[in-house]
This record gives C-alpha cells, structure tokens and sequence, in this order.
C-alpha cells in the first residue's frame, strides 16, 4: 500500500491493523518523509526509497520486500476495510480461476487508446462519458484502488512499468497480464471502500506533466506512431487550456502545468521521474 500525505497516516494505519487482524502480510511504502514519520509515531513500520516514487514503482518496492506470497493485495491509502467482507474475499481465493481481481468497487473501462488520452487531457472525459459502463473481459479494465494480484501474473510480466508514474500504471499492467494468458475478473463485494479522499488539482503543476509524460510512454508502447501521440497530447492540452479557468485547479498553477505538459508530450523520458515533493507544502 503506497502512501504519501501525513494526513493519511491514519487512515493507513487502520487498513494495516484490519489487514493484520487476518494474518495478511503488510508493507506500507511511504512516499515521504513526513508520511514515513508519521506512520512511525503511529507504530507502522514502512518502506521507503527516500523520495516519491510513483505508484508503481511502490508497489514494486514491497512485492520485492516478501519472498513467497501468492496473491498480492494492491490497496490505495484512502480505501475503507470492512472486515467480514474481507474475510470472505480471502476465504474464495483458494478456487479463483482468474489472476487479477477487483475488489474496490471501481467501475470497468475500456483499455485507453489515444481518444481517451486526448479526453483525459482535455478533461472532458465526463463530459462525454459513455452512458453503460462495459463488462469485464478482453478489452477492459477496472483502477487498481483495490485489486488481488496473483502470483503467476506478477512474475509473468515482472511488475509495474515504472515508465508509467502516475497514469495508465494499471491498464498497462492488465495488457501485458492478459497477453500472457492470465485472466481479470470482478468480486461483488463491500470489502473495501475507496473514499478518494486525496486530490491532485492543487499540485497540478507538477502532476500534470508526469501524468500527460505516462500517458505518452503509454500510447508509444501500445499504439506505436510516436509523432501521432504527440500531437494527440498536445491537441488535448490546447483544449484544456479553454477549460482550465473553470477548473477547480488553481489557475496559475494549471497554466503552469500546460505548458510544462507540452514538453513532457515532446520529450516524456524527461519528466516522468519528476512527481511532486508533497513535503514542501506541509501536507
């Protein structure tokens, strides 16, 4: 479980005690200095790589950290635990057929192409949302707030693209799960929660670049023609600039977000090491 706001040290802290109660093996990666503070004046143990290092990468970081597991549980800091679901969930693993399992709740997309890139970009996703939502299967995908990993999947494509910080991560990951001949499938279940209780628009300066640098390393490795995601990005970016005065975004920031996201569409290598440092905003 990556965390990386000191806000939500407690929040992590309960899903460790809930997890632990039923004999789950934890690893909580902190992405900060000051979540790993916290977490340790709470009594939880954390990993770190001394910086914020995505989610992926974090992820990573703990699946390397415990030698045998066979199903790994991917959990966002802001998920709610309920216990007696959980248990269930854990008690069905045993005769579970599919290799990734979603269990937070998340509704079921389309794998992204360069469409949804460019409407993401220029947030206008919701705005021209899809009015049903798709089954799971070839083609789809659900967010990884809370999703069961096994074993066989993990190993098959060696983890998280760590190319991919902070958009995409987990689509990229059910591509090359699924190609290597493992199955997705969703649980019914009110086991976790997820509250998203965190929001980015206020560091969108430095969010959106590694988010629109991802989005770019994303449509290269799975749609090819580099100079057409580009332009793709870029188109969105233009776009965003006529919506940005009425995002919930600061506005200067946001406008210095855009145009550092041109070069992140140009040059992608450059900027997705470069995830904000949360610790100089006192979060």
């Amino acid at each position: 479980m990556p965390t990386i706001l000191r806000s939500q040290s407690r929040s992590a802290y309960q899903i460790v005690d809930a997890l632990m109660r039923r004999d789950v093996v934890v690893r909580v990666v902190a992405n900060s200095r000051s979540a790993l503070d916290a977490l340790d004046a709470l009594g939880v143990r954390a990993l770190t790589a001394g910086r914020n290092q995505g989610f992926g990468a974090a992820i990573n970081q703990a699946a390397r950290n415990v030698e045998h597991w066979d199903w790994l549980l991917v959990l966002n800091d802001d998920v709610v635990v309920e216990p007696a679901a959980l248990d269930e969930i854990m008690a069905g693993l045993a005769n579970e057929q599919a290799s990734i399992v979603y269990v937070g709740g998340e509704p079921t997309r389309r794998l992204p192409d360069r469409r949804s890139a460019f409407l993401q970009t220029a947030m206008l996703s919701k705005v021209v949302a899809r009015r049903t939502a798709p089954r799971v299967g070839e083609g789809t995908y659900s967010s990884f707030s809370a999703v069961l990993i096994a074993r066989r999947a993990w190993d098959a494509v060696d983890g998280f693209d760590e190319r991919m910080p902070f958009s995409y991560e987990d689509a990229d990951f059910v591509r090359r799960a699924v190609a290597a001949g493992n199955g997705h499938a969703r649980v019914a279940s009110t086991a976790f929660r997820h509250t998203q209780s965190v929001s980015t628009g206020r560091h969108v300066d430095t969010v959106l670049p590694v988010s629109v640098a991802s989005a770019r390393v994303y449509l290269d490795t799975w749609c090819g023609h580099p100079w057409l995601n580009t332009l793709v990005l870029m188109g969105g970016l233009v776009a965003r600039c006529l919506a940005a005065p009425v995002s919930k975004a600061p506005f200067r920031r946001h406008l210095v977000g855009i145009r550092r996201s041109f070069g992140a569409a140009l040059r992608p290598a450059l900027f997705v090491d470069r995830l904000p440092d949360y610790e100089r905003v006192g979060l």
